[in-house]
């Protein structure tokens, strides 16, 4: 009988780009499924999935990912609510693993402890427009008096997926990094919970100064008028 012959994994390469904008998107809705096995190490990939809403976002990132796709289109998916979605899966690889220890921690996702290693010599401007894009909004209601504010006057990054201590340690590492004062805030929109980044007005020109160049025509709306291209 032939024994059964391993695959070996493929090993993507990610470029300082892509591995930028990976982050971003980890620190935003992205994940990585892991999948265990008894014999052999632990089977990663990333997962790509928004709402059929941000649908040219999703061809965007699979123009970038291709070379790692499972295919060369989206799925499409409609759950009991009538909520559609479309996503795109990774193939399995080990080029995964080091993200996942990074960000996981029992199965459950976190930011890592390590920021200034993280971050060390890293286009800052990239990673936080993928994290705004995945995850941002500047057009919310306030939690003090429940209206709409005009766009750009309410600046948010929700990560509400993270603990009220991993937000805090992520908000100390900008404020110290960058003289800024980001803090957590409850909104409204996100029912009442903690993990929302609040920009206060003090440092969103800085931060949409930042970002801009790298926003896709797709979330321009998300920027002030005078930030679009």
């Amino acid at each position: 009988m032939t024994p059964c012959k391993i695959k070996k994994p493929i090993e993507f390469v990610f470029n300082n780009y892509l591995h930028l904008v990976l982050l971003g998107i980890i620190l935003g809705d992205g994940n990585i499924q892991s999948i265990p096995r008894k014999t052999l190490t632990d089977r990663r990939r990333f997962r790509f999935r928004q709402g059929l809403v941000n649908e040219s976002y999703m061809l965007h990132l699979l123009s970038l990912f291709e070379f790692t796709s499972k295919g060369k289109t989206l799925s499409y998916y409609e759950d009991k609510r009538g909520y559609s979605s479309c996503s795109f899966d990774t193939r399995f690889d080990t080029s995964f693993d080091d993200y996942y220890e990074l960000f996981y921690e029992n199965k459950v996702k976190i930011i890592p402890k390590d920021l200034e290693k993280l971050f060390k010599e890293v286009n800052m401007s990239l990673l936080l427009a993928y994290l705004f894009m995945d995850d941002g909004s500047c057009h919310i209601k306030s939690t003090s008096h429940g209206r709409e504010l005009p766009l750009g006057k309410n600046l948010y990054l929700h990560l509400n997926n993270f603990t009220r201590e991993d937000v805090d340690r992520f908000c100390a590492y900008f404020n110290k990094e960058y003289n800024w004062s980001w803090k957590q805030h409850a909104t409204l929109k996100q029912g009442g919970s903690l993990g929302n980044v609040y920009i206060s007005m003090k440092y969103r020109q800085e931060f949409f100064t930042l970002i801009s160049s790298h926003i896709i025509p797709h979330f321009q709306y998300k920027l002030p008028s005078s930030f679009r291209n």
